[in-house]
């Protein structure tokens, strides 16, 4: 073992990553649960690419699931404005095939 690699601290990201989610299958949804449950954490997710569903829909899976059960915050899924709103994080949506065109320069998405 290299000492002088295992005391070196990790190094912690001064600013917090915004990134989206790109599919809101099973797998996108725990995702987004996990995320949002951190109490502390240098990522943010900002967009969710969610398919053929609307964002009511979206809303709905995200809130009731068959393993994980309930997600305690209310969850709102606003049509209109393409979005979801989880507990007070509001997270916005889009529906592409191809995620070239989905609007993530304009979300401010990092990764």
């Amino acid at each position: 073992v290299d000492l002088a690699v295992a005391a070196t601290p990790v190094r912690r990201l001064a600013t917090r990553r915004r990134l989206v989610i790109n599919g809101f299958g099973r797998i996108g949804r725990v995702v987004l649960r996990c995320l949002l449950g951190r109490e502390q954490s240098n990522v943010e997710v900002v967009g969710v690419n969610i398919g053929s569903m609307k964002p009511s829909e979206a809303a709905h899976l995200l809130k009731y699931d068959s393993v994980f059960g309930t997600l305690p915050q209310d969850v709102f899924g606003d049509d209109a404005a393409g979005t979801l709103t989880v507990g007070d994080v509001v997270v916005h949506t889009c529906s592409h095939r191809d995620p070239r065109q989905a609007p993530w320069q304009a979300w401010g998405v990092d990764v």
